[in-house]
């Protein structure tokens, strides 16, 4: 019987499989994973919060003599392009920043509250950054985790008042 040859195949050192590829990728990109989830679960839980406000608080966005009823009218105010002629007797950004949100999504506050939901989900970005910058990657996230799941932050996102805005900035 002849012998069989073993036929050795040449390994190209610049090779790199698919799965190495892959794991390559997901290790070099971990922390990004880790805020999207972050932050994906903060907007999941901010909606369920925002579903169950609208569904069982009768008084959900009927805003007579409230705060948010002044900004509300303030906004409004300023699209009809009438400025306020008193002294500000409430934070002026807030009733201009909604009149813009007001001019691209018609007079619509539940609108502005999903852009201060969005706003919101910044602030817990910013967190994770200023933690990362100050600290290292591991407190960055556990601050956003703490930020994106915070009661405080969910119940403001959900009134049109200026904690949210005054927050972020």
């Amino acid at each position: 019987m002849a012998k069989k040859k073993k036929i050795h195949k040449k390994i190209n050192p610049h090779h790199i499989s698919n799965r190495d590829k892959i794991k390559r990728f997901l290790s070099n990109h971990k922390d990004k994973f880790i805020i999207f989830g972050i932050l994906l679960v903060g907007l999941i839980i901010r909606l369920i919060f925002l579903s169950q406000i609208k569904a069982n608080d009768p008084n959900f966005l009927h805003f007579e003599g409230t705060d948010s009823g002044n900004y509300d009218s303030l906004a409004m105010q300023v699209l009809d392009g009438n400025l306020p002629k008193s002294p500000y007797s409430f934070n002026p950004l807030y009733f201009y920043f909604l009149s813009i949100i007001y001019s691209f999504m018609e007079h619509n506050p539940f609108k502005a509250i999903n852009v201060q939901i969005f706003i919101g989900l910044g602030t817990c970005f910013l967190v994770y950054l200023i933690g990362k910058h100050l600290f290292n990657k591991p407190i960055g996230l556990i601050a956003a985790g703490i930020c994106s799941l915070y009661g405080a932050f969910m119940v403001y996102e959900t009134i049109l008042l200026t904690t949210v805005l005054d927050t972020f900035l």
